[in-house]
């Protein structure tokens, strides 16, 4: 595969884990069939999706182009997220899943340049630690800048249909902390901080489950890898998040495989 189309492929599978993953019916989420809120409706999935998706690609490209991993990635976690709320309403449907793919994207970018072969899933998942612990100060003033638009857009969202907003912000993380691993690795314990600091996981769990069943079809495997998880993460909300980062391991996987029965 070459630069270019390794790049075309982190655009296309991060808008595709992204806008495929809500349609599946999973309970207590938003599905093809319900929304879970009236801020999480399933269009709010697909447009965040697809206007997020070019951020992967410049995460990606810039990555390539340095021959290296950057000074800085965080700041594409902030620019999706500005991104995201591109025409239309509702709350931060994919923070979560902006967080955890802006590590496996970077780390199986690195990947692409050492081997020329992005899609063994163990290595890709394996050096995401290598990747958050040689971030800097400057990814976690984006990261408290991510972090701080979520809030809003959680805050903005509550105000508009007057309900009290539950969205927990934690201390300022630049200059407290020398990468995000340690700052994921010390926060309080939460799903998407566990993920970060050993290496994803549920994710892995969720992507090997969905292996398991690919040959009924992805969204299909995805339902699987839901219903299995769901008691052991214990919010139906998280997850959908490691549903939809297994779901990008498994487009980078099975580039040629019929997904979609």
């Amino acid at each position: 595969m070459n630069q270019l189309a390794f790049k075309n492929s982190v655009l296309r599978n991060a808008i595709l884990c992204q806008v495929i993953e809500p349609l599946a019916d999973k309970p207590g989420c938003t599905t093809r069939y319900v929304d879970s809120s009236p801020g999480t409706k399933l269009e709010y999935f697909i447009v965040s999706g697809v206007n997020s998706g070019r951020s992967f690609y410049n995460l990606a490209d810039r990555i390539i182009k340095q021959g290296r991993q950057p000074p800085k990635i965080f700041d594409i976690a902030y620019q999706a997220q500005q991104n995201s709320i591109r025409n239309r309403q509702g709350g931060k449907v994919n923070f979560g899943e902006i967080l955890l793919l802006v590590p496996i994207i970077a780390a199986q970018t690195l990947e692409f340049i050492d081997t020329n072969y992005a899609t063994n899933i163990d290595n890709i998942l394996d050096r995401t630690e290598s990747v958050l612990k040689n971030t800097t100060n400057d990814d976690l003033v984006y990261l408290d800048l991510f972090i701080d638009l979520a809030r809003k857009q959680a805050q903005a969202y509550a105000k508009k249909i007057d309900k009290e907003n539950n969205f927990v912000v934690s201390e300022n993380l630049a200059g407290k902390f020398d990468s995000v691993w340690s700052a994921a690795k010390s926060n309080p314990p939460n799903g998407l901080a566990i993920e970060l600091a050993k290496k994803y996981p549920y994710t892995k769990k969720a992507f090997e489950i969905m292996s398991a069943n690919i040959d009924e079809g992805v969204i299909q495997a995805s339902e699987v890898a839901y219903q299995e998880l769901l008691p052991e993460v214990g919010r139906a909300d998280g997850t959908a998040d490691f549903i939809v980062a297994a779901m990008y391991l498994i487009f980078a996987k099975f580039q040629t495989k019929c997904l979609f029965l």
